[in-house]
């Protein structure tokens, strides 16, 4: 017979986890955060394609999201990629500003910051 498993999968009503992920799932998001926040302290911006294909990370936003919320001030600026097959793509470029709360927030900030996200050309 096959073990139930909780409303979040297997393992997933334990207390504390409000989501119902499985350890194993908490502590691959950490992993990920990491890579991320040590990429940007090294090369300053990530754009989304980047961080997929470079740090394995397939939803780099929820990672973003994570670190704003733990303190770190991170701009969201916009560009237009191209994959490798020639597809262009509107994807998030994410910069790394800092700690603290951003002393600009919206369209403020993509003034602000978004001249300061754009990669250098190749």
């Amino acid at each position: 017979m096959q073990a139930k498993k909780g409303p979040g999968g297997a393992g997933g009503d334990r207390p504390g986890n409000k989501r119902g992920d499985t350890h194993y799932q908490v502590e691959q998001a950490a992993r990920q955060r990491s890579r991320l926040l040590r990429y940007l302290q090294e090369h300053g911006t990530v754009s989304t394609l980047e961080a997929r294909a470079t740090l394995h990370i397939m939803s780099p936003a929820s990672r973003v999201f994570e670190l704003r919320r733990d303190g770190y001030r991170i701009v969201t600026a916009w560009d237009i990629l191209r994959d490798i097959d020639g597809t262009e793509h509107r994807v998030g470029r994410y910069c790394l500003q800092g700690m603290g709360r951003p002393r600009v927030t919206g369209a403020k900030a993509r003034r602000a910051y978004g001249g300061a996200c754009r990669r250098e050309p190749d």
